[in-house]
């Protein structure tokens, strides 16, 4: 539970800077019509390795206002989705996260990056604009040696993004 509520705190506080930077992608629209625990399939969460049952929404039950939040936990880490109205330079432009590459989610530009705070290895992202607006994916690992958090975490993204579309 202590990794869930870390995962939760580092999903809201980085993203939570953004927020008096960026502008949403519709001003009249105040949020993502995509809801990642209800539209995300369990089987893809278990495909993943992550256990469906484990399911939390938003954080700590705190609905987070313009965000779609959901966390899931498996024997090896933690993974979060968030599902927003910001655009991709948003995060660019948040100082909290750290080593931005550009890299392609299933023919969308996206990015990989870490959350400062995590030591090397530990967490990643990954992002992407869709239709519903920025998919935001972040995976914690309790081992780096054992599971690599940009793999899943970009695994996660390209397995996530058929489910955007609404």
């Amino acid at each position: 539970m202590a990794g869930l509520l870390a995962c939760a705190a580092v999903l809201v506080a980085g993203c939570g800077t953004v927020s008096g930077e960026a502008e949403p992608v519709d001003a009249a629209i105040t949020e993502s019509p995509f809801e990642p625990c209800d539209d995300i399939p369990d089987d893809v969460i278990r495909q993943l390795g992550f256990d469906p049952a484990t399911e939390d929404r938003d954080v700590m039950g705190v609905k987070q206002p313009g965000r779609n939040i959901c966390f899931w936990s498996g024997d090896s880490g933690h993974l979060s989705v968030e599902s927003n109205l910001f655009e991709l330079d948003a995060v660019r432009q948040d100082p909290n996260f750290l080593d931005l590459r550009d890299v392609d989610i299933s023919g969308h530009p996206g990015l990989a990056f870490s959350h400062e705070g995590y030591r090397e290895g530990e967490n990643c992202y990954a992002a992407t604009g869709t239709q519903s607006g920025l998919l935001m994916v972040s995976v914690d690992v309790v081992d780096p040696t054992e599971r690599d958090a940009c793999v899943i975490a970009h695994a996660a993204a390209v397995a996530f993004l058929p489910y955007t579309a609404r």
